[in-house]
């Protein structure tokens, strides 16, 4: 089965086969597709390739998110402990995915993702249609807002989609023709100008309060009026006034977008991942890190192993230091604990012998089956697939990404060898001689390769 994909889909799988992650620390900011180089397209803060009209998908944990009225919230930085996320215009997102390519079983109706539209179908492959895709808008050809940010008492509204296709813009505020302001009130740029009261005469060296900002938005936060002077008959500018920026980590407890809400940066406490780090310090939360105006993705740190069926340590081995062959309290897997008098013998509760001990190689009552091996007692076949009796008795298999025995041999199922199974491994394509590499597809470990023409195949 072939499936053609986009560059920069091609890059994304390319480097989950090879188990790698992907960085895309050096990309360029932008509000929207025209301050990107020719053949790329403004997505979630960045400029990337372009993909046949669609935004192209960054996957791996992202700080999503559509511009807001002022400005889209900064994306955030990577760190030794932290991973890069990216923001932008048109969609607002959750916190999703991994960075292996994932597809829909059967390969006959693939889904490959891509950044969610609003198209009636589920670009993103997560089960759900359409969701976030709300939208910035304002009426075109009309002056006030642009690139992300307003001017006056302009306002972008909001597009919603129903059904697969916009609603239209609501809310949206245009200029209207500037008023004088009445003595005592606060003067507004009305028509969006960069000025207020333009026009308006005044007296001697009268001053009058003015606000620069959006309706609503005076007095709330960090937004405040400021005030103009009259000279020569006429008002100056509006001076002192604060209106309205993108809410930003670099200042704790205020409010910048003056919203009524501090610090409610976008993708806050929000899911990501580091694909470079293991264990229980791989997952993460978007957060407000100190010396930072952007979000880090936090992770735990290394924190001593315990028991639990998960690398506690980070250090790519799960439950290393526990002895699930001898341990009573943990015998053959974490937590399982012997009955009173009971050894743990070779991963197995059993009763002692005479001497109160386990039973030595050899001591198996009534003979072994063929194939089987008397292993502390215990007819075992120990050249099969026991991952805890590998090829000797008491041989525990625990090396590699995913460590199993194979007809008495310890294997690591992540290897192109033995890629997802036992009898599972990866060579070269037929056609063309394409190499093959063992990676994650459709959360299966599967032999898999990227062809030169930019194709997807399955291979064994």
């Amino acid at each position: 089965m072939r499936l053609a994909l986009s560059p920069l889909f091609l890059l994304l799988g390319s480097c989950a086969l090879l188990l790698a992650a992907c960085s895309f620390e050096s990309r360029t900011r932008c509000s929207d597709t025209q301050r990107c180089p020719a053949g790329q397209t403004c997505y979630r803060g960045f400029c990337v390739l372009a993909d046949a009209g669609s935004d192209p998908r960054d996957t791996g944990s992202r700080e999503p998110g559509s511009a807001d009225a002022q400005a889209s919230s900064d994306a955030p930085a990577a760190s030794n402990m932290t991973s890069t996320g990216s923001g932008g215009q048109g969609a607002s997102d959750a916190p999703d995915a991994a960075l292996s390519p994932s597809m829909s079983a059967p390969m006959s109706e693939a889904c490959v993702p891509a950044a969610e539209s609003c198209n009636g179908r589920d670009d993103d492959c997560d089960g759900r249609t359409d969701e976030d895709t709300a939208r910035e808008c304002y009426p075109p050809s009309t002056p006030g807002c642009a690139m992300g940010s307003c001017r006056g008492a302009c306002a972008y509204g909001r597009e919603m989609c129903v059904d697969g296709a916009y609603t239209g813009c609501n809310g949206a505020k245009g200029p209207q023709p500037e008023r004088c302001t009445e003595r005592g009130a606060t003067a507004a740029d009305e028509n969006c100008d960069g000025r207020v009261d333009e026009g308006c005469s005044c007296a001697g060296g009268d001053t009058s309060p003015c606000y620069m900002g959006a309706d609503g938005t005076s007095g709330v936060g960090r937004c405040k009026a400021g005030a103009q002077t009259c000279k020569d008959g006429q008002f100056g500018a509006c001076e002192g006034s604060v209106v309205p920026a993108a809410e930003s980590c670099g200042n704790e407890g205020a409010d910048d977008d003056c919203n009524g809400v501090q610090d409610d940066v976008r993708d806050r406490n929000g899911a990501c991942s580091v694909a470079a780090n293991q264990g229980a310090c791989r997952a993460g939360t978007w957060q407000c890190v100190a010396g930072s105006p952007q979000l880090q993705c936090v992770t735990a740190k290394p924190a001593a192993e315990l028991c639990n069926g998960q690398d506690d340590d980070c250090n790519g081995t799960l439950d290393d230091g526990f002895d699930l062959q001898n341990d009573p309290k943990h015998c053959g897997t974490c937590n399982k604990a012997c009955g009173a008098g009971m050894l743990c013998c070779a991963g197995n509760c059993t009763a002692p012998n005479d001497a109160g001990t386990c039973s030595a190689p050899g001591t198996c009552p009534a003979g072994c089956a063929a194939g089987q091996e008397c292993c502390a007692g215990q007819c075992l076949n120990i050249r099969g697939t026991d991952i805890n009796n590998c090829g000797a008795c008491g041989r525990v298999c625990k090396d590699g990404m995913r460590p199993a025995c194979c007809g008495g041999r310890c294997v690591d199922l992540a290897d192109d060898a033995t890629c997802g199974r036992c009898d599972q491994a990866c060579g070269l394509l037929s056609a063309g001689g394409l190499a093959c590499k063992c990676g994650m597809l459709n959360g299966e470990l599967q032999c898999v390769g990227v062809s030169v023409g930019g194709l997807l195949q399955l291979c064994l």
